[in-house]
């Protein structure tokens, strides 16, 4: 049990987890050794392409999670007193869109016609990375949002298939902050030391902070 995240877990290593007040069922990989949770969509499978995620995630749709923080990177947790990478996740998006068009002026709008399919006319395509409104092609519309944790599909030119494995890689989630707060309580801040696998609490007035340190 982690605060704010009731994971249940069967015989097939499935995990099941509230998101938007509602139970997902996701399978998962759990690194007890740099604090994250890897978690993937039960819509995808291995062996079809044609698998999509079965629901669009962002940050917003973890309202269980009681310390946003758990989806920062460990960089954020490093410095002290400030914090670094502040805008940045554990994982990055990709974003399904259907095209009412043939897209073939933009490089980051990656054909996913040859596996895809909505039942829908129109052109299907995969964009890595954040969406920005200047890569909106007219006659676009976003169909699926689903994050990885694969990283630097937005910065090369991968196939579909490459995507689709990204995907089936997972997301991760840090319970770094919350088992500081547990172990030191607030407020207080905490460091890990990733050597000694312990925390270290350190007493701070008005402050209920944690940072990971190696």
């Amino acid at each position: 049990w982690l605060p704010g995240l009731f994971l249940w877990q069967n015989q097939q290593h499935i995990l099941s987890i509230p998101i938007e007040r509602r139970p997902r069922s996701v399978r998962s990989a759990i690194d007890y050794n740099n604090f994250t949770i890897r978690l993937v969509d039960p819509g995808l499978l291995p062996t079809n392409c044609s698998s999509l995620p079965r629901y669009s995630l962002s940050p917003y749709n973890f309202p269980y999670i009681t310390d946003s923080y758990a989806l920062r990177p460990y960089s954020y947790y490093r410095s002290y007193p400030w914090y670094v990478d502040g805008d940045k996740f554990l994982f990055e998006y990709t974003v399904f869109l259907n095209c009412s068009h043939e897209v073939s002026g933009n490089p980051k709008y990656v054909s996913a016609g040859g596996c895809v399919n909505w039942e829908s006319k129109g052109y299907m395509y995969a964009i890595a990375g954040d969406l920005l409104a200047e890569d909106i092609e007219v006659g676009c519309r976003v169909k699926v949002v689903a994050p990885t944790s694969w990283w630097g599909l937005d910065a090369n030119k991968y196939s579909y298939a490459i995507i689709h494995k990204a995907l089936l890689y997972g997301f991760q989630l840090s319970w770094t902050p919350l088992a500081c707060a547990h172990h030191c309580g607030a407020p207080q801040r905490c460091s890990f030391n990733s050597s000694s696998h312990t925390f270290q609490c350190i007493r701070k007035a008005l402050q209920a902070l944690c940072f990971y340190s190696n």
